[in-house]
C-alpha cells in the first residue's frame, strides 16, 4: 500500500514498486487516499446495514405462516438470503478494516491481495443475498392474492424488486472494484477509475430512479393492505420522489461525464476544464444529497 508523497510513485500497494499509469494527484488518483476513504464508506454502510439484515434473518427465521394463515414456505430461503448478505458485510468490514491496517505495515504486495479478495468476496456475498432475496419475494405472495391486486400495484412490487436490486448493486460493486483495486491496481488508470466507478453509478440510477416515481402512484386501500402484509415497504411515503429525483440527477450527471470522457476528440478534452469538473461535482452531491434525503423520510415511514 506504500506511503503518499513522491515516495507513492515507486510504490505499490504495500510498497512494493509498480507501473503507474494514471497519476497520483495526491487524492483520489492517490492509492492510499482512496482506499483508505473508500474503506471507510464501506464500513460505515456494512455496519448499519448488518443489523437490518439480522433483523429481516429472524423476521423470517420465526415466520412459520402469515397473518392469512397461509404458510410460508419459501420464508427459509428469506432468511438465508438475508443471512448470506450479512455474512457479506462482515466479510467486507474486516477486509476494509485489513486493507486500512496494512498501509501502516511494511510488509510484501502479496498480502495486500488477501484485503482485496476479502472485498471482492465480501461483496459478492452481499449482493447475492440480495438477488436471492429479490428473486424469491414473489413465491411468498399468493397466487390468489396476486391475481386480485390491481395493475398498478403488482407494478409497484416490481419496481420495489428493481429497486432493491439497485441499491444493492452499488455497495456490492463498489466493494468489488475497490477489492480489484487493492489486488491488481485497478484504479491507478485513470480511465478505468471513471469507468468502473460512474459507471456502477449510472446503472444503480437507471434500475432505481425511474422505479422510485411509480412508488408514488396511488393504490386502493385493499392492496395497501396487502403491501402492508407482504410488501415489506410502505405503499406510498413523500421520501419516494426525493430519492427517484436524485437518482435522475445522478445518471444524468454520470452519463454526461462518461460521453464527455469518450468523446475527447470532439469536445477538445473540455471534461477537465475546472468549469465542467466543478458542474460535475455540484451535479453529484446534489444528487447523493437529495437521494440521502429520501432515503432518511422513508426510513421513518
Amino acid at each position: 500500500m506504500g506511503s503518499s508523497g513522491s515516495k507513492s510513485k515507486n510504490q505499490s500497494l504495500l510498497g512494493g514498486k509498480s507501473k503507474k499509469k494514471g497519476g497520483d494527484d495526491g487524492l483520489i488518483g492517490n492509492r492510499k487516499v482512496r482506499t483508505i476513504i473508500l474503506s471507510i464508506i464501506l464500513i460505515a454502510f456494512s455496519a448499519m446495514a448488518v443489523s437490518y439484515l439480522i433483523d429481516q434473518a429472524d423476521f423470517y427465521n420465526n415466520w412459520s405462516s402469515s397473518v392469512l394463515g397461509v404458510t410460508c414456505d419459501t420464508c427459509k430461503d428469506a432468511a438465508n438470503a438475508f443471512t448470506m448478505a450479512y455474512v457479506g458485510c462482515f466479510v467486507i468490514i474486516a477486509s476494509a478494516i485489513f486493507a486500512i491496517l496494512l498501509f501502516f505495515i511494511n510488509c510484501d504486495d502479496k498480502i495486500g491481495r488477501i484485503a482485496g479478495v476479502g472485498l471482492i468476496i465480501g461483496g459478492l456475498l452481499y449482493l447475492i443475498g440480495w438477488v436471492w432475496y429479490v428473486n424469491s419475494y414473489r413465491s411468498r405472495i399468493p397466487d390468489t392474492v396476486w391475481d386480485a391486486l390491481s395493475t398498478d400495484t403488482q407494478d409497484k412490487i416490481n419496481s420495489a424488486l428493481a429497486a432493491w436490486t439497485g441499491e444493492a448493486v452499488l455497495p456490492s460493486v463498489s466493494a468489488i472494484l475497490l477489492g480489484l483495486d487493492v489486488f491488481m491496481h485497478l484504479f491507478d488508470d485513470e480511465a478505468k477509475r471513471l469507468f468502473s466507478n460512474l459507471g456502477n453509478l449510472f446503472v444503480v440510477a437507471c434500475l432505481a430512479g425511474p422505479v422510485y416515481y411509480i412508488q408514488t402512484d396511488d393504490i386502493s386501500a385493499a392492496d395497501a393492505l396487502v403491501l402492508a402484509l407482504y410488501g415489506g415497504f410502505p405503499p406510498n411515503s413523500d421520501g419516494y420522489p426525493w430519492i427517484a429525483t436524485g437518482y435522475i440527477i445522478l445518471g444524468c450527471f454520470t452519463l454526461a461525464y462518461i460521453i464527455l470522457y469518450i468523446c475527447t476528440c470532439c469536445t477538445c478534452d473540455c471534461k477537465d476544464t475546472k468549469c465542467i469538473r466543478l458542474l460535475m461535482a455540484l451535479g453529484l452531491i446534489a444528487g447523493g444529497v437529495l437521494a440521502a434525503i429520501g432515503y432518511y423520510i422513508y426510513a421513518g415511514d
